[in-house]
């Protein structure tokens, strides 16, 4: 490199620098943001005021605009770029890689960001920065607080389904059916752009269309009022909570046990223990993504908020658990029981009893992650 292009490229580098550490950065991206959810409130609005079928016309029109450039601009594009655009190693970034990152930082930031906002006072330094986000607040929707982690759940839902469908399919119908059957990785990438897009939300409207096939009780939302909720628990947990207020019980143990018995069901995939290996490896599958995926709509229709991390931070370590076990399992496949051991490796991840997932996510996430309330100290 000429010294031209190495005084350009040091002087890109130290302007990059320096807006990042005088904050304009993150000011540009609270703007944005706000700026993104007016647009967003604006066209909520205007959706809302049309007719029935207007409405539904408004609803795909961003999803068929969506479609309709990128396959214009596939069309004029070289083959060596669509080449890179339809690779395999994209497609593995696009629908695991890129979702694990967003999934992380959507926990970090409930963790410790919301929390750091709430507890420092506002600078005169930050001044401009704390009112775009006073003015980000006041744009926000209405139970937007875990709107992120609902998105993410709902993305891990979609991807749990395909997963498992593809190894259904793959056992079922014979090889030389299926290698028939294959969807162009081109067209799978441009559908992971529209899921993860933020203008077009493909994956919340791919999920309103699967959940009802998935769950039939998935659109019914459990709202009670709190009257009738706290006579309920009058007559049925009365005694629990006598127990509770007594410090008998703990109040996690009631928690822990209500959320087993919700995982109850999951007992069943031990019938895969008694079954061959190919059999067995769908089990695994079905097991560890099919039956929480189920389990997350539940939790999602009946807004139980109190599990949404805890579905989070299990999806994050058990897709690294299945690749890091699948990615040494060409050369320890031929031991016995293999996929057997792998089934209950996943069923200790997932259930709360045991709450191995929740474990592995904790250390690790406090051993990467640094609290910025223990970083000024």
């Amino acid at each position: 490199m000429d010294p031209l292009h190495q005084a350009l490229l040091a002087a890109a580098v130290l302007l990059v620098a320096v807006c990042v550490r005088q904050g304009y950065v993150r000011k540009a991206r609270v703007q944005y943001s706000v700026t993104k959810r007016k647009l967003e409130l604006r066209y909520r609005t205007f959706v809302a005021s049309l007719s029935a079928k207007w409405r539904v016309v408004a609803k795909l029109l961003p999803h068929v605009l969506f479609f309709a450039l990128s396959f214009e601009v596939l069309f004029w594009l070289p083959d060596s770029t669509t080449n890179v655009l339809g690779s395999r190693a994209l497609f593995s970034l696009l629908s695991v890689g890129y979702p694990l990152m967003h999934t992380i930082r959507v926990i970090r930031h409930k963790r410790f960001n919301l929390k750091h906002d709430k507890s420092t006072p506002p600078t005169s330094k930050a001044g401009c920065t704390r009112q775009l986000i006073t003015k980000f607040d006041k744009a926000c929707i209405p139970g937007d607080e875990w709107r992120a982690y609902e998105a993410s759940l709902k993305y891990w839902v979609i991807w749990s389904f395909a997963v498992c469908l593809t190894s259904i399919i793959t056992l079922v119908l014979p090889t030389f059916v299926t290698s028939y059957c294959k969807v162009p990785l081109l067209l799978c990438n441009v559908s992971l752009v529209w899921m993860h897009s933020s203008f077009t939300r493909g994956d919340i409207a791919l999920y309103a269309l699967l959940s009802p096939l998935i769950s039939p009780h998935a659109s019914r939302l459990y709202e009670r009022k709190a009257a009738v909720d706290a006579e309920a628990d009058e007559r049925t947990n009365f005694l629990m909570r006598i127990l509770v207020s007594f410090g008998v019980v703990p109040e996690r143990h009631v928690y822990l046990a209500k959320d087993l018995w919700s995982q109850g069901p999951a007992l069943f995939g031990l019938i895969f223990m008694f079954t061959p290996g190919f059999v067995t490896s769908r089990g695994c599958l079905l097991m560890a993504f099919g039956f929480p995926a189920y389990a997350t709509i539940g939790v999602l229709s009946e807004k139980r908020t109190r599990r949404y991390e805890w579905w989070l931070a299990y999806y994050c370590v058990a897709i690294m658990t299945d690749y890091l076990i699948t990615a040494i399992g060409d050369e320890v496949k031929w031991l016995p029981l293999y996929y057997h051991v792998k089934l209950l490796v996943m069923m200790w991840l997932q259930f709360p009893y045991f709450q191995g997932a929740e474990r592995l996510f904790n250390a690790s996430f406090s051993s990467v992650f640094i609290d910025p309330e223990f970083k000024n100290e």
